[in-house]
């Protein structure tokens, strides 16, 4: 959303944080395409969180992932239900994957931060070394954080420590 906001109206933004997204076209792969297909499978709803973080670890998602998506259940009666339409979620991954913003950040209106999780193949090598020798009139900042996609789950404290050290006052 930051990098579309940075085409349509760069003089509202003055720093741009991208966590582990690939700004370019790419295809239905990753962390984020395989909690979607789980939660098109497992729409709910569920008698308790117990059975919801029991599935999502026979699924195999790391406990930190399963945790953070049973914070998003609500209660529906004696039920939980999902707080977001999994459906219209699918949907905006599909028009995500087929916008290409490469050209805003390696040109970038402001500041931007590109935070990539180390066993994430996202941010990948080709994209790396385009930023690293990209000649822009506002830096671009590399971050590493030893996580998968998830990072603000498997890191958050990581996370948090690399965006306050950018912050002022």
């Amino acid at each position: 959303m930051a990098l579309e906001v940075a085409r349509l109206a760069p003089d509202l933004l003055s720093a741009i944080w991208l966590i582990d997204s690939f700004p370019g076209l790419s295809a239905r792969h990753g962390d984020a395409w395989k909690m979607i297909e789980w939660l098109q499978k497992n729409e709910g709803p569920f008698t308790t969180r117990t059975e919801v973080l029991k599935k999502l670890k026979e699924a195999q998602f790391p406990e930190a992932i399963a945790a953070w998506m049973a914070t998003n259940l609500e209660p529906e009666g004696k039920l939980l239900k999902w707080i977001f339409p999994v459906k219209g979620i699918a949907s905006l991954l599909d028009d995500y994957a087929k916008t290409d913003l490469t050209d805003t950040l390696l040109n970038p209106p402001c500041p931007i931060h590109v935070v990539k999780g180390t066993k994430s193949p996202l941010i990948t090598d080709d994209l790396i070394q385009k930023i690293q020798h990209s000649k822009t009139r506002f830096p671009i900042s590399l971050h590493f954080v030893e996580a998968g996609h998830w990072v603000h789950s498997e890191n958050p404290k990581e996370l948090l420590r690399i965006m306050m050290s950018s912050f002022k006052g």
